[in-house]
């Protein structure tokens, strides 16, 4: 009896400790997040790497992508996001290749890797419409020229959809 509760235990703990279903590289989930400020704009920090969402006069969408990779290497963790502004009076909207310079349409690699930071949305097209007072539906199918070295580049494809969600602008 003893011999039958140890390896029920046994075949218990290494069920526990097995990969996840989900993501049979070993990963941890990965995170999504889809959401959108009313009266912001997009500020660009001068000599860095970063943005940010402040006060202003637009619609500003946010995409963020989170994949913790591999729990057993450290500084794996990869985050992208995208982010655009709009017009505050839309309903909806289609930038194509020729508007995302005055959207301020930014694709940003969050990594220890090279390189990295934000980049200018190149090519594509980016649709939204608004569906309620607190969600707009959007459609993504861009391209991000980034450097690679000193003479290469090479291009990401972003192409996804999802219901963005209003939030608070918290300064």
């Amino acid at each position: 009896m003893k011999k039958g509760i140890f390896l029920i235990f046994g075949i218990l703990i290494l069920n526990a400790c097995s990969k996840d279903d989900d993501n049979p590289d070993g990963s941890s989930v990965i995170i999504e997040d889809f959401i959108y400020f009313e009266n912001a704009s997009i500020s660009e920090e001068e000599n860095s790497r970063e943005i940010k969402i402040i006060e202003g006069d637009s619609l500003v969408f946010y995409y963020q992508y989170y994949d913790e990779n591999d729990p057993a290497i450290a500084d794996d963790e990869d985050v992208y996001n995208l982010a655009f502004q709009v017009s505050p009076d839309a309903e909806n909207f289609k930038l194509e290749t020729g508007d995302f310079e005055d959207a301020k349409a930014l694709y940003a690699l969050l990594c220890f890797c090279d390189p990295n930071g934000y980049f200018s949305v190149s090519d594509g097209i980016i649709e939204g419409k608004k569906v309620s007072n607190d969600q707009w539906e959007i459609d993504v199918d861009v391209s991000i020229t980034v450097p690679q070295g000193e003479e290469d580049t090479r291009e990401i494809l972003l192409d996804f959809d999802g219901v963005f969600e209003l939030n608070p602008l918290n300064n």
